[in-house]
């Protein structure tokens, strides 16, 4: 496994790439199949529901990270740019907490590496650089359920 996190301190963006052991398809189908995306998203122990999910350009989502004591995070968006196999980008806003309200971006880019493919995502406009830490936390967290989701393993 290999995470590299850039934590742009000016600007409050998070960078992380990861190096994924599947094809470029297979990683964007597991960020815009609705089924998918609930059988990783979220930090490792957490489940996932998913409310509304229409992964084309102006299409929302809504869905909820729920931690193992049962306590929900519901967040929304809609999705901006879906270039397939190469790049996704989507409004990520919670829906309670301290960032409720907030809308952050989430883009996601996805480079062939032979059998693999690097993914390298970016959430940025994060309000302060604790935003953008907790959120890298649990990004590098739920980079090893879409891992442990791409060789087959269910949560």
């Amino acid at each position: 496994m290999n995470t590299r996190a850039n934590l742009a301190s000016a600007d409050h963006v998070l960078s992380l790439t990861r190096v994924l052991q599947a094809s470029r398809q297979a990683v964007f189908q597991a960020f815009t199949d609705r089924e998918q995306v609930k059988n990783w998203y979220g930090p490792k122990g957490f489940s996932a529901e998913i409310d509304q999910f229409e992964a084309k350009v102006g299409g929302r989502y809504r869905l909820n990270m729920i931690e193992p004591n049962g306590t929900p995070h519901w967040l929304n968006g809609r999705f901006i740019a879906i270039e397939p196999y190469d790049r996704l980008v989507y409004t990520w806003c919670w829906e309670q907490g301290d960032m409720k309200g907030v809308e952050t971006l989430v883009t996601v880019t996805l480079v062939a590496l032979g059998d693999a493919t690097q993914l390298t995502l970016e959430h940025s406009k994060m309000p302060n650089e604790k935003a953008r830490d907790a959120h890298g936390q649990g990004w590098a967290s739920s980079f090893e359920g879409l891992s442990d989701h791409l060789q087959g393993k269910r949560r």
